[in-house]
Order: C-alpha cells, then structure tokens, then sequence
C-alpha cells in the first residue's frame, strides 16, 4: 500500500502495495427528503477487467419513481442483474453554489481503528459502520481529497493542511460534502486504485445508514481495474456525497478523481472547482449530516 490518496485517477502514479484487497461492489442508492424538487439521476459503475479474469461481475440496474441510478461492471465472462433503490437530491436555482457563508469543499475526519488485513484482497474485518459512532482524532475543512504524490507511507505527514502530520498505518479518513450541479449531464467518480478500501456513498445513504453493503462504490487492494460511477445529476441541484477511505498495515495508496460534465476535474489530490462541492447550503435547503461519531 503506498502513499497517494488523490482524487486525480490520470495526474498521479501508484505506489506499491503492502496492504490488500479485491473489489467487491454492492450498490443502492437512497432517496433524499427534501421540500423541493427531486432531480432524477442515471448512474453507472464501470470496470475494464482483462481477459484473464475467471470471475463473474455484476450489472445492477436501481430505479424508482424519483431517481433512476443504473450501475454496471463488465468483464470478459459474464453479467447478472438485480436490484432497485433511489438517489436523490434538494434542488436549487443558480448556476454555481452559493458560497456567500463560507461553506465551500468537504468535511474530513481522521479515525484510528484496529481493522486488520488478515484475508487479502477481500479486507473482510473491515466494517465502516465503526466509525458511525467513533471518535475521530482529528475533524477539519479540505478543497482536496488526497495524499500529494511521493509522499513516503513510513514517514509522518499531514495529508491535509489543517490537519497535524501523522502516519497512516490503521487509520481511516472520513469525507462528506455535498456535490453541486451547476449544469444537467453525468458527474463521474474514478478510483484507478486503493490500498487499503475506498468506499463511495451518493444521495440519503452518504448521510446516515451508510454500510459496505449498500456502497455505490468499492475499490480495494488490489483492485487490478479501474473503477468508476457514474450519476446522472440535474442542474441546480445538491446530491449528499461521502467517500471513507481506510487503511490497514503497511504501505498506502489511494487515487480518486471526480469529474463534471464537460470533463472538468472537480476535485482530486491538488484542489477542486468550488463551484461544486459544498459542505451545507447557505439556504438551508440541503439536509444536514450527523456530527462525526454522532451517528451513521
């Protein structure tokens, strides 16, 4: 597991890994309450697998009379279909997030936990509901999601710049904001790799109920395929995100990118457009999340 956590699948390089863990995706997707309108939203999750693969992976199609969320992943052998949810979004009227009440980028927290590797690549130990109730060790602000590139994983450093330097040895960081649409297309989330675990949540579940089970997205080491998702968002809307990174022994790694659009690289590793994530409207119109250890 070596040390990148980025939101930028094609700007930064992998480091080696240590730490293990094969991709299992599950996916649903929640409804978000909200006084006004909900926007329908089309996902897709999409992994390239070699033909060498001698394992089947699903295609899961979820829909709902307020959102539609369709996820696949292919491989050379064969696709299954099951299942139905919704995601859902609050609804705003401007083209870029109001940010006149300092609530621009995402919400972080740093944990320490005891989940050990013991089963590679399939982390079974690790449950991310612990950390519904832990209590982090550190909370702060980020535009970034991620650790800069050749950041040695046996060294302290601080991986964001409020954050104090540490290692990163069985520990977990926690991320929840709200993604913005200022414009109606397909809003893409890439994760090439990740050692330990990257999970991924869109829509009511990113807020409470949050589970491996229920994830949009799982990337593990070694993934061996890029993984992506892909939800389909409506101008002026505001859709719950989280993203629960996690890392056991050894070395680190995590690359992770989300794009607009028009290709428009929102946030990974070195910043992101604060036109699109936000940690609460200053209208009140998003929901609000559970405080860090509070609940899940």
């Amino acid at each position: 597991m070596k040390s990148i956590i980025t939101f930028a699948g094609l700007a930064f390089a992998s480091f080696a890994a240590a730490g293990p863990c094969r991709p299992r995706t599950t996916t649903t997707a929640a409804a978000v309450s909200s006084s006004t309108e909900i926007a329908s939203s089309t996902a897709t999750e999409t992994a390239a697998v070699s033909t060498s693969t001698d394992y089947s992976v699903p295609v899961v199609s979820e829909s709902s009379t307020l959102a539609t969320v369709i996820v696949s992943e292919t491989s050379a052998t064969e696709t299954s279909a099951a299942e139905t949810s919704t995601v859902g979004t609050t609804t705003a009227e401007t083209s870029a997030a109001d940010q006149s009440c300092d609530n621009a980028g995402l919400e972080y927290a740093i944990y320490e936990h005891t989940f050990y590797n013991s089963d590679p690549p399939y982390f079974s130990s690790f449950d991310p509901t612990f950390f519904h109730t832990a209590t982090p060790t550190f909370q702060g602000k980020t535009t970034r999601i991620g650790i800069p590139p050749g950041t040695a994983s046996d060294t302290s450093f601080a991986i964001y710049d409020d954050s104090p330097p540490q290692r990163f040895q069985y520990k977990a960081v926690n991320h929840q904001a709200f993604l913005y649409a200022p414009d109606t297309g397909d809003y893409k989330v890439t994760i090439p790799n990740s050692d330990e675990i990257t999970l991924i949540w869109f829509g009511t579940k990113a807020i409470s109920g949050w589970t491996r089970q229920n994830a949009d997205l799982e990337q593990d080491y070694p993934g061996g395929t890029s993984k992506s998702f892909t939800i389909h968002l409506t101008a002026g809307t505001y859709t719950p995100f989280r993203l629960l990174w996690a890392n056991a022994q050894g070395d680190l790694n995590f690359i992770a990118e989300v794009q607009a659009p028009d290709g428009t690289v929102i946030v990974n590793g070195d910043g992101s457009d604060n036109r699109y994530f936000v940690r609460f409207a200053c209208d009140e119109s998003t929901p609000s999340f559970p405080a860090f250890g509070g609940s899940g």
